[in-house]
C-alpha cells in the first residue's frame, strides 16, 4: 500500500482520477488473466481469428464470441491488437483493435 499511497499523494489533484483508474484496470486484468497480443490478420469468420504474430512467433488462434468486441472493420491482412482470456486450452478474445498503420 505503500507505493500506491505515495503515486496518490505526489499526483496533482485532477490526475488522481485518471490514476486510479488505471490503476483499477491494471488490477482488473491481473486478477482476470488476459492476455495481449499483436498480428496480421490471416483469417476471420464469425467463430475465428487466426493471427500471425511479428518477428517469427509463429501464428495464434482465437474463439470469437458475441461479446468479442471488435473495434474496426477487421478484415485478412489487417494489423490487430487482441485482447483475450484462456479457458483451459482456448484463447477466448475478448476485444479486437485495428493498429494504425505509420504514414
Amino acid at each position: 500500500m505503500g507505493f500506491l499511497q505515495a503515486m496518490l499523494t505526489s499526483a496533482k489533484f485532477e490526475q488522481r482520477g485518471k490514476l486510479i483508474a488505471v490503476l483499477l484496470m491494471a488490477a482488473m486484468l491481473a486478477i482476470l488473466g488476459t492476455h495481449a497480443t499483436r498480428g496480421i490478420v490471416q483469417t476471420i469468420d464469425a467463430t475465428t481469428l487466426v493471427i500471425a504474430r511479428t518477428g517469427n512467433r509463429g501464428v495464434m488462434a482465437f474463439s470469437l464470441t458475441p461479446s468479442t468486441r471488435r473495434e474496426g472493420v477487421i478484415v485478412v491482412g489487417a494489423s490487430v491488437s487482441v485482447r483475450y482470456r484462456e479457458d483451459g486450452k482456448n484463447h477466448v478474445a475478448t476485444a479486437i483493435a485495428l493498429q494504425r498503420t505509420k504514414e
